[in-house]
């Protein structure tokens, strides 16, 4: 096949459509699994001005959601609203945002069934009191030591300010 063009392996000519069963889904960014397939977030929403939820989507390589992750292939994510994902070495997801419910910044990781890590936090979700509407971890990364280390913003509008925040794996 020639470069740039759609991979005819993947899906439909090269395009998956997933519908998401509510009014606004709004995709992040595709992060690649160990197995070739992928993984996204997807902020889901049903129109109003209620916070929206988490989606956590598994792809294989084909572009066919993985049946064995979630429920048939979505992990839904109750208590975060949509910042930004990473896999950590072990393959678990590491999803990080705000709190639906307006708490603060919120990271979620779960397993690689697409179940929360009870493990991590407080059944999967680690909370930062933030009093600000707006606070939320709006980037990701997965250290070398298996640490997660976040970034993101507090405060409105003009006194919003820079967070960085590291995480212990285990």
């Amino acid at each position: 096949s020639e470069a740039g063009m759609p991979d005819s392996s993947f899906g439909s000519a090269g395009v998956v459509t997933i519908s998401c069963g509510e009014p606004r889904c709004v995709p992040g960014r595709p992060v690649e699994r160990r197995d070739g397939g992928f993984m996204i977030a997807v902020s889901v929403g049903d129109g109003d001005d209620a916070p929206a939820s988490t989606a956590v989507l598994a792809v294989d390589g084909s572009g066919r959601l993985v049946a064995s992750f979630g429920d048939n292939g979505t992990a839904e994510l109750s208590d975060v609203v949509l910042g930004s994902m990473a896999l950590d070495a072990r393959g678990r997801v590491v999803v990080v945002g705000g709190s639906r419910t307006g708490s603060g910044l919120a990271i979620s990781r779960i397993m690689t069934t697409g179940v929360a890590d009870l493990s991590f936090g407080d059944d999967g979700v680690a909370l930062r009191p933030d009093n600000h509407e707006h606070a939320r971890w709006t980037a990701v990364a997965i250290g070398a030591d298996g640490s997660i280390v976040v970034a993101g913003s507090h405060g409105d509008s003009d006194a919003s300010g820079p967070v960085l925040s590291r995480y212990t794996p285990d």
